[in-house]
């Protein structure tokens, strides 16, 4: 060893080191990082957890079946109802006769065939033969254009030659991933000289009950076949009143084709349908999905409205607007519609009268609109001389002068007159409204 100079500095010698102070420095660093890589990761596990477990029972206790706050969509599940439904269905049959490959032995009776229309497309009908003489229906319901191999496809009929009813028609859509069932009345007319008809009543569909924002409706939906929800199909909405079991009925008068847009109850909503397998036929599932479309103010001019409908354009598809129990004035989307539907319920007075009106009625955002519907009604008689016969027409009036009819059947609601000559009645009875 060299020797030492006085004041030089001696040099730090460590023999066989592992680590340096430096890689010490940098070790202990990348352990933090790593620490701190794990602690974000397991943070954001705990936060999907979270919200996954929370948020879905939060928003569904808000509205029973809300999706997120952000696109409030609302959706209720609608069972099958076999009966209590009413949708007229036309079916052509000229130039649409069915060839067989197989069929019945129908001898030399008169055959009529022809294809319900349950499907989109016409290579999806529904094929039938009608025996006119047997009263017999029968259907292809496995499509394979074989009459022959469909056993539970032969329906007795019931009537005359010329008119024959076919009952309880039961066939599911030819859809194989969702087989909507349908039970269908049909009936068939063959009068001399009058062209060969036929008519396919829907008897079934879906109904349930919907509640939104605390009021609680009842919403029924009628599909014309062909196994898709659409405008050419019908709905109604009905509401319940405090205290009572059943909603409230407008016969048949309120139905609507199944619109886009529909506002009641003071929100407006973009309305959609979907099928689900379900047992005993298809479930529906009804979307009400939250719009903010622009409100002016209808100021009501007439009395004892119990329900007022307001359709823009074309019934089919257009936007609409229902308004229930209202007072003299109601908020609903700024737009124009050209029908109103309007029914009263004067209680003992005016009893439940209807009436359309076909006026256009623009409404201006953040502006009043009058609307003149409704009482005070005129009641009116026209009379005609029908050679030795006097003709009474008897109609009522509204403000716009839309005409009313009574929706009661009942005998006793209808008008009566009464003739005199002098002080002699010579003739008296009572006829319908309209």
């Amino acid at each position: 060893m060299s020797a030492m100079t006085a004041g030089q500095p001696v040099p730090l010698m460590i023999m066989n080191p592992k680590w340096s102070s430096l890689d010490f420095d940098l070790y202990s660093t990348e352990i933090y990082e790593k620490i701190r890589t794990v602690k974000r990761i397991l943070s954001l596990i705990f936060l999907l957890i979270t919200t996954s477990v929370f948020v879905p029972s939060l928003c569904g206790a808000v509205s029973g079946e809300v999706d997120s706050y952000r696109t409030a969509r609302h959706v209720f599940h609608l069972p099958f109802k076999d009966g209590g439904f009413y949708y007229r269905v036309s079916v052509p049959l000229e130039s649409r006769e069915v060839v067989f490959k197989r069929e019945p032995d129908f001898d030399s009776r008169k055959i009529v065939r022809g294809a319900l229309p349950v499907a989109r497309e016409e290579k999806d009908f529904l094929c039938f033969a009608w025996d006119i003489a047997e009263k017999k229906l029968y259907l292809d319901l496995n499509r394979n254009l074989d009459l022959t191999d469909d056993p539970s496809g032969v329906f007795p009929g019931q009537g005359k030659k010329e008119r024959q009813t076919f009952w309880n028609v039961r066939f599911k859509s030819s859809n194989p991933q969702t087989q909507v069932l349908y039970d269908v009345t049909v009936f068939f007319s063959h009068y001399r000289g009058a062209a060969l008809r036929c008519l396919a009543i829907v008897r079934s569909g879906w109904q349930g009950d919907v509640e939104l924002y605390g009021r609680k409706w009842q919403l029924a939906v009628t599909d014309n076949m062909d196994g898709i929800i659409g405008t050419e199909d019908i709905l109604t909405l009905r509401p319940y009143e405090e205290g009572h079991e059943n909603p409230v009925s407008f016969s048949i008068y309120d139905r609507l084709y199944q619109p886009q847009k529909i506002f009641f109850d003071g929100h407006e909503y973009d309305l959609s349908f979907e099928f689900e397998p379900g047992d005993g036929g298809s479930k529906l599932v009804a979307i009400f999905t939250e719009l903010r479309s622009p409100l002016g103010i209808l100021k009501l001019e007439g009395k004892f409205f119990k329900r007022i409908i307001l359709t823009e354009g074309n019934e089919r598809g257009s936007a609409t607007a229902i308004i229930d129990f209202p007072g003299n004035t109601v908020s609903v989307p700024a737009r124009t519609y050209s029908k109103q539907r309007v029914f009263l319920d004067g209680k003992e007075i005016y009893a439940f009268l209807y009436a359309d009106s076909q006026t256009e009625i623009s409404v201006t955002q953040d502006k009043i609109t009058p609307l003149k519907l409704g009482p005070p009604l005129n009641n009116t008689v026209e009379i005609s001389r029908r050679g030795s016969e006097l003709q009474l027409d008897y109609q009522i009036i509204g403000l716009r002068g839309e005409k009313y009819v009574h929706l009661s059947r009942s005998s006793a609601s209808r008008p009566e007159f009464a003739i005199y000559r002098g002080k002699n009645k010579i003739a008296s009875g009572s006829f319908r409204y309209g």
